[in-house]
């Protein structure tokens, strides 16, 4: 909300309701597109999400895992 005020100081009423309509207005259109062009090519997260998944993954990759003692199911890391 402070992204779409910032630009407006000393305004009347209805310009400042109308600019915050248009502002939030832009912004679920923008977005709504994105989803949609996510849900069309088939994907189950978005880019962001596959970008933080595939950094886990090279994270995890170097992970090494030694059994101490698998009685006690003690492990090192």
């Amino acid at each position: 909300m402070n992204l779409v005020l910032k630009g407006v100081r000393v305004l009347f009423i209805t310009v400042l309701v109308k600019e915050t309509f248009n502002e939030i207005n832009d912004f679920f259109v923008i977005n709504g597109m994105k989803i949609m062009n996510t849900i069309k090519t088939r994907h189950r997260y978005s880019k962001e999400v596959y970008v933080m998944i595939q950094e886990i993954d090279t994270l995890l990759a170097r992970i090494t895992l030694e059994c101490t003692s698998k009685e006690a199911g003690e492990f090192e890391v």
